[in-house]
Order: C-alpha cells, then structure tokens, then sequence
C-alpha cells in the first residue's frame, strides 16, 4: 500500500519579492514526487510557490479569498485561512516565506494574514518553516 502524498501549505508576504523565487523553488525541490502543495493564491509569496509548484510537477490547490463565504476585508483573509487548514486536515509541513516573524513585526498589517496562518498551523500539530529571503537570512 502507497503512503498518502505530502501536503504542504505555503504561506508568505504579498510583497515577496520576484528575485527571491530561487529561494521558494530551494525549499519546494526538497519535496518529494507527489507532494500537494496548497495555498491562499494572494500575490507575492504565495502566487511564486504556485508557479514553482507546478514547475516540479506538484499538484498545487489554490484557495483564494471567498467573499460569499469569508466576508470582506480585513478579515476576509484570515477566515480564508481557517477555511484552507480545515479543507485540507491531511497538511502536515508550512513553509512560511517571510522576513516579518523573525523581526518582530507581529503588529504589522503585512504579517496579519501569515502570522494567522502559522499560528493556526502550529496550533494544529503542523510543523513550520519560516523562511526568510535569502538576502536577509535569519
């Protein structure tokens, strides 16, 4: 019997920067054929994995901000967010691509949506991996 694939949630600044892709596409080659790798489709962070994703042959699901059933902003996203983690019981790694966490930025408005989301997988027993651009390494 075949294990189930791993499934990867990926996160990230809506301003990570397009020169920074090498750093999305390091991290995601590490994962093994097969892997699922989803994500909350916003620019930045988020859009780059998808694109890397596809490029190694992951099957990549997108779930983009819902009004109808997350409501509207602010939090739109952070409803998106326990809507994705709870479609998808089966997520057992986060990649968060931010260099906001390890700041100490938590107040932020651009750390809002991916800070949920790390809080959210850490509460569910998925481990994470915050990654910070390679020009600003931890």
């Amino acid at each position: 019997m075949t294990a189930p694939p791993l499934t990867v949630l990926v996160c990230g600044s809506r301003d990570w920067p397009a020169p920074e892709r090498p750093t999305i596409r390091a991290w995601l080659a590490r994962l093994p054929p097969g892997t699922v790798v989803i994500h909350g489709a916003a620019r930045g962070a988020d859009s780059l994995a998808a694109s890397v994703a596809q490029e190694l042959g992951f099957a990549v699901r997108a779930y983009p901000v819902d009004h109808a059933l997350d409501g509207q902003w602010p939090a739109a996203g952070i409803r998106r967010n326990a809507r994705m983690l709870a479609a998808e019981p089966s997520v057992s790694r986060c990649f968060a691509f931010t260099d906001a966490i390890q700041r100490g930025t938590g107040a932020s408005r651009r750390l809002t949506g991916t800070g949920d989301m790390v809080g959210r997988c850490l509460a569910a027993g998925v481990v994470v991996t915050v990654v910070p651009p390679a020009s600003q390494p931890l």
